[in-house]
């Protein structure tokens, strides 16, 4: 038969992550470990996670139906944000703070 064409995922047309929301986005603590379940669109394929510039270690995050639970980083008591990035691009910024 013929073949059709496909799309694959590290093509360049995978769309940017976008972050709707993150629980908690507040009240976190300032020596990191807190438990942070990140909602939006285009999660399948993130490779990198940062909190105000600080990257997220691989096996702190997970990807599962369609949200992505992360650890949160140690970060001084401040408002940060949260940026995703997958093949298509970065995603918006999402602020969470830290006590």
């Amino acid at each position: 038969g013929q073949r059709s064409s496909i799309t694959h995922p590290e093509d360049g047309n995978t769309p940017a992550p976008v972050i709707t929301s993150i629980a908690p986005n507040s009240g976190i603590a300032a020596a990191g470990g807190a438990l942070l379940i990140a909602n939006g669109t285009n999660f399948a394929n993130v490779s990198a996670i940062t909190i105000g510039g600080t990257t997220v270690n691989t096996t702190d995050w997970e990807y599962a139906n369609g949200a992505i639970a992360l650890k949160a980083v140690a970060k001084a008591a401040g408002s940060y944000p949260v940026v995703m990035t997958n093949p298509g691009g970065t995603s918006n910024s999402y602020t969470i703070t830290y006590v």
